[in-house]
């Protein structure tokens, strides 16, 4: 066999086993869903996402309600509400402002002082109030048991919808892989053993 051929061949054939083994391991991930026994029930396998998908559920939940917690995000919340508390007061009152013809004209200044300060009262009293609910909903639990109803399935889609890409990647990744290992065996082949 020519040499060239010899080293394109053990490419190509890298390449195919590179490609074909990431496929397989990405799709080990996922599947098989449910536990599949071989040798008599010797060796048990099941997908990595399907065998832990309620440790990952409460992992992903822990996160979820760990970032949720800090207090930058509550500050963050606490300064959303109370500016939108306070322009819908200042808005409130410039409406009011507007429909009361001309005599809104003349008390639209003092109106507007009195919005801007009821607003300055009420917007934080309001803004607190808020993140004392959201801290109630315990968000980590909502999302652990959204992630449990969606069950393994969901939780696949869920992640291919996420990373997709990233796993395409990593099959194509092993394609290219593949095909260098088989170019430097066949360069062995030719040159050193051939």
């Amino acid at each position: 066999m020519e040499p060239a051929l010899v080293v394109l061949v053990s490419a190509a054939v890298g390449a195919a086993i590179g490609y074909v083994t990431n496929v397989v391991a990405v799709w080990l991930l996922f599947h098989p869903r449910g536990k599949r026994c071989l040798l008599y029930g010797r060796l048990c396998v099941q997908g990595l996402v399907p065998s832990r998908y309620r440790e990952i559920a409460r992992r992903v939940a822990g996160l979820v309600e760990e970032y949720i917690a800090s207090e930058g995000v509550w500050g963050r919340i606490r300064d959303g509400v109370e500016d939108a508390v306070r322009e819908e007061i200042e808005t409130a009152v410039k409406r009011i402002a507007r429909k009361s013809g001309v005599l809104g004209l003349v008390a639209a200044p003092g109106l507007e002082a009195l919005g801007a300060r009821l607003a300055s009262i009420v917007a934080p009293a309001v803004a607190e109030a808020a993140v004392k609910m959201v801290r109630r909903v315990e968000v980590g639990r909502l999302v652990e048991e959204e992630l449990l109803r969606l069950g393994p399935e969901g939780v696949e889609e869920m992640f291919r919808g996420l990373a997709g890409r990233e796993l395409r990647f990593v099959e194509i990744s092993g394609a290219l892989l593949g095909a260098l290992v088989g170019l430097m065996q066949g360069l062995i082949y030719v040159f050193v053993l051939g």
